[in-house]
């Protein structure tokens, strides 16, 4: 990783991961659903736009999570909607 990479990502933190952003791309989702399976949590994620009167939803990106990845990810998400509601007030 060169070294302006490193600097787009910010101080890492001790045990963080250090992401290789060779092949990232970005995709703006305005809908998620998610699915228990027997070994894994599956997230879909997608955009859902309104043609005419039809509703379309695309799928973008579908991952599946191991239940201790899907638990972890599940605190990273409380703390930081818990941070930007103080900031922002609720969103609906």
């Amino acid at each position: 990783m060169d070294e302006s990479s490193e600097q787009s990502q910010g101080a890492v933190a001790e045990g963080a991961p250090r992401w290789d952003l060779t092949g990232i791309g970005s995709a703006y989702c305005n809908i998620a659903t998610a699915t228990p399976t027997r070994d894994a949590v599956v997230i879909n994620l997608g955009l859902s736009q309104r043609a005419s009167a039809e509703l379309k939803s695309e799928l973008l990106q579908r991952i599946l999570l191991s239940p201790r990845t899907a638990t972890h990810l599940h605190r990273i998400l409380g703390t930081l909607l818990a941070e930007y509601q103080a900031q922002r007030g609720e969103q609906r």
